[in-house]
């Protein structure tokens, strides 16, 4: 009885000193502003964007916060990105603790919680997601498509799939997993308001491609060779609905270096679990055979230079194994970045100009579509303070491609889509 007391107590004090490390870390980050990975080594120009793109409104830009919100934002959502950044010193403590779980034949994180990760019965891990009400993030996205055809700029929506498949994951899907269930009300109310949207999902099942295996195994990204396949789709779909001059050839696969990096690569949800629950998998670097000449701006880490494919990659990432610090994955377009630009010099006023607003599976998509359109300007939501619509004001693309995976519906709810797409 004494011993069982005993573990039980030290392992309460190793909970404990996680968290108050966590807090440390949380209200470090918030006071100094380096939220971002690596901010330090990356010498981060802090931006203010909602002073260069100001809301019409000001109550709409989420300035004001009650603490139940901050508490949210800076501690639920936070948190987990601050030991993701972090867990590099505590990776041995974190190791420990989840093979004392599976010792004692605990399930610590369930499907249910926040931030949960599930293995499959194949091993792939993945995060269940719950039933929403995709009314207000329909009426969001609709909105949004009227303000800019009334602005005379094409819109459409991208729909990507997510890891759980409706057809393979039969036992899952619409049972303990919602996501396609959501996705499917949200893209028939677009439809039904006419919004022009394109399901992704249905070509990667039409091309006969392997859902789970389009994905990586501790990750819940799709894989790069995924994103290029992605890229060549939405390259199709450019040139039949919208009749831009392009070429989807491109970006056949044979026209491209498929690099293979062993045992590289341990996803977010891999770096949850730890090592002591999975193992680390390859990672492919994609690059073209064939001339290119980008001219690309991360205004945030201060690029503004123009070069072959390779200065869209962060390739230190790349350097060495380093499982809980560095992430293979942001090699593509530099990683989760505010904004970034790139003008093809080889394509000069070939097609327009197209603003994606999007999240971190287009990682894999900005730099392959960069090869087939003339311009791209990219805004990550969740980084980008200032006012899209006054973006697209002052800037006049000639589309605007909003394109997300499925987990991104539930997080588009009153707050965020007010923010995003200026609900009134």
């Amino acid at each position: 009885m004494r011993a069982k007391k005993f573990t039980a107590v030290i392992f309460v004090i190793m909970i404990a000193s996680f968290m108050c490390y966590v807090l440390v870390t949380l209200a470090y980050e918030k006071i100094s502003g380096n939220s971002g990975e690596y901010a330090a080594k990356k010498s981060v120009l802090k931006i203010d964007w909602r002073k260069l793109y100001p809301f019409e409104n000001p109550q709409i830009s989420g300035e004001n916060h009650d603490m139940n919100s901050f508490i949210k934002k800076y501690f639920r959502k936070g948190s987990a990105a601050a030991i993701s950044r972090n867990l590099t010193e505590l990776k041995l403590l974190v190791e420990a603790a989840k093979k004392y779980e599976q010792i004692l034949g605990w399930n610590v994180v369930a499907a249910a919680e926040y931030n949960g990760v599930i293995k499959l019965s194949d091993g792939y891990l993945t995060n269940y997601v719950q039933k929403f009400d995709m009314t207000h993030q329909a009426e969001s996205i609709i909105a949004f498509s009227k303000f800019c055809e009334s602005n005379g700029i094409d819109f459409c929506y991208v729909a990507t799939p997510g890891k759980v498949c409706r057809f393979d994951d039969a036992n899952i899907s619409g049972v303990l997993d919602f996501s396609n269930q959501n996705q499917d009300e949200f893209l028939k109310m677009l439809s039904d308001s006419d919004v022009k949207n394109y399901d992704l999902r249905e070509n990667l099942h039409s091309d006969n491609l392997k859902h789970h295996e389009s994905f990586y195994i501790t990750d819940h990204h799709w894989k790069a060779e995924t994103g290029l396949w992605a890229t060549r789709h939405i390259l199709e779909f450019l040139r039949r609905d919208f009749s831009w001059n392009v070429d989807p050839d491109i970006l056949k696969p044979e026209n491209f270096t498929f690099k293979i990096y062993p045992k590289y690569f341990l996803g977010s949800q891999g770096k949850k679990v730890t090592l002591a629950k999975t193992q680390p998998e390859d990672f492919t670097l994609i690059t073209p055979n064939f001339e290119t000449r980008l001219h690309f701006e991360i205004p945030n880490l201060r690029i503004n230079e123009t070069g072959d494919f390779m200065i869209t990659c962060d390739m230190t990432q790349l350097e060495r194994i380093d499982y809980y610090k560095l992430g293979a994955y942001r090699v593509y377009n530099r990683g989760r970045q505010p904004f970034a630009k790139i003008h093809n010099e080889l394509l000069p006023n070939k097609t327009g100009k197209i603003l994606m607003i999007k999240e971190s599976y287009s990682s894999t998509i900005v730099p392959f579509l960069a090869l087939g359109v003339t311009d791209i300007d990219a805004i990550d939501p969740r980084d980008f303070t200032g006012s899209i619509r006054t973006y697209i004001a002052k800037n006049k693309p000639d589309l605007v491609m909003v394109i997300y995976n499925p987990q991104m519906l539930d997080t588009t709810t009153t707050e965020y889509s007010a923010n995003v797409f200026e609900l009134r």
